[in-house]
């Protein structure tokens, strides 16, 4: 679901406007694989009946599992392979359940060249309805590609 091709190899490849998204469903095996790999385990995060008692209708997403989704984002698609996230900027506007189906969309707002950074703005919404779940900035750097 990418906007942009041919792949971006520095940052010349880049430029203000340009945008990208992807659609992504938040399973239950992906919110388990995540508390896993982070070692949260808060109650909301792993039993739907503690996330049910303190008001929310199942298990709430961690929003470094958003994070990650924004990662990868910059990692894959926009800027891509040759970036690297430097700074991100989230704000968490409501909580995402399993079953949710968000997509994840980028848009460059400053290209600097001088200093190889790039600053995109983010956010991650639901792919139903567009409630917002997600919004922030990030700004990026580039690698040198492989040969």
């Amino acid at each position: 679901m990418a906007d942009r091709f041919p792949p971006i190899r520095s940052i010349n490849d880049l430029t203000e406007g340009q945008s990208s998204s992807f659609e992504v469903e938040i399973g239950v095996e992906q919110l388990d694989a995540f508390v896993r790999v982070s070692g949260d385990t808060s109650p909301i995060h792993v039993d739907p009946a503690a996330a049910r008692a303190r008001g929310f209708p199942d298990r709430v997403v961690h929003g470094a599992f958003l994070a990650a989704l924004v990662s990868r984002m910059v990692g894959t698609q926009l800027p891509g392979e040759c970036a690297l996230l430097q700074r991100m900027n989230l704000s968490f506007l409501r909580p995402v359940h399993p079953g949710a189906r968000l997509i994840v969309k980028a848009v460059v707002e400053q290209v600097a060249v001088s200093v190889q950074t790039a600053v995109m703005k983010v956010v991650i919404e639901n792919s139903l309805d567009g409630q917002l779940y997600a919004r922030g900035t990030v700004q990026v750097g580039f690698t040198t590609p492989g040969a």
